[in-house]
């Protein structure tokens, strides 16, 4: 009679194991999550006290993180940020996503109107949809990735009104060459404020357009110009770099334009 007993508990331990072994990896990763965010919450509180203390103007009505279980997603609510000397940034919402087994890739989702204020009073505008977003991963060493994908967006620049569907540009450095900057743009339609003088038949839209290409020494000449756009031409000559296009593609009005 001892050894029917003995089957039967047998039987009973592996028909609940799976259960149990769940129970503990369900609990196993709530410990992880809550401890992450606890992290989080003062690595967040830190940087913005930090930049504060060096002169940033960092403002918002309301931050919260949460996103359990599957990410955490920080909320800021009516978001000022200007770094001092800079240009101030304003919004009506900031959502940056991370998944909770990748601490090196951020998504930044920033719906509605973006308003900077460079200095002098000049302002810009960029107005996005709640799909657009940028992201960023990284790695020890250096960036991996930069992206930016946009819906439907409009933007006042300089006076100018523009407008753009399914935009998207990527850049990363070349693997192997991480002097290198690999890029690739496109959209779908493009708006601009005006056609060009003495080429008006090509009229304001711009429609499906691709361009994929490199800027060789990219990165050494982006410092030796110091971030400044205006000088980054000469910099980049004098690292003999060169921009090379893969694939180029414009259909403008009666333009169809292949390379």
């Amino acid at each position: 009679m001892v050894e029917p007993s003995t089957s039967r508990k047998k039987s009973r331990f592996w028909l609940y194991a799976p259960f149990v072994l769940l129970l503990i990896l369900v609990g196993a990763w709530t410990a992880y999550w809550f401890i992450a965010k606890d992290q989080l919450d003062k690595g967040i509180d830190e940087w913005i006290a930090a930049e504060r203390a060096n002169g940033a103007e960092l403002e918002y009505s309301s931050k919260s993180l949460g996103g359990f279980p599957y990410r955490f997603e920080l909320v800021v609510n009516d978001p000022i940020y200007q770094p001092a000397g800079a240009p101030r940034w304003e919004g009506e919402q900031l959502r940056l996503v991370m998944q909770p087994w990748n601490w090196q890739h951020v998504i930044a989702y920033s719906p509605g109107r973006n308003l900077l204020t460079e200095a002098g009073g000049l302002r810009q505008t960029v107005t996005l949809d709640k799909t657009s977003a940028a992201s960023l991963s990284w790695n020890s060493d250096t960036i991996e990735r930069i992206g930016l994908q946009m819906g439907n967006a409009t933007a006042l620049i300089d006076g100018e009104t523009y407008a753009t569907t399914g935009f998207s540009l990527n850049l990363k450095p070349r693997e192997g060459a991480e002097d290198d900057l690999m890029i690739a743009l496109q959209w779908d339609r493009l708006t601009i404020n005006a056609a060009p003088q003495g080429a008006e038949f090509l009229g304001d839209t711009i429609g499906p357009s691709r361009l994929i290409g490199e800027v060789r020494s990219f990165f050494p000449a982006w410092i030796r110009s110091g971030g400044n756009p205006e000088r980054f031409h000469r910099a980049l000559v004098q690292e003999d770099g060169a921009v090379e296009i893969a694939q180029g593609l414009l259909d403008w009005g009666p333009l169809d334009l292949g390379v």
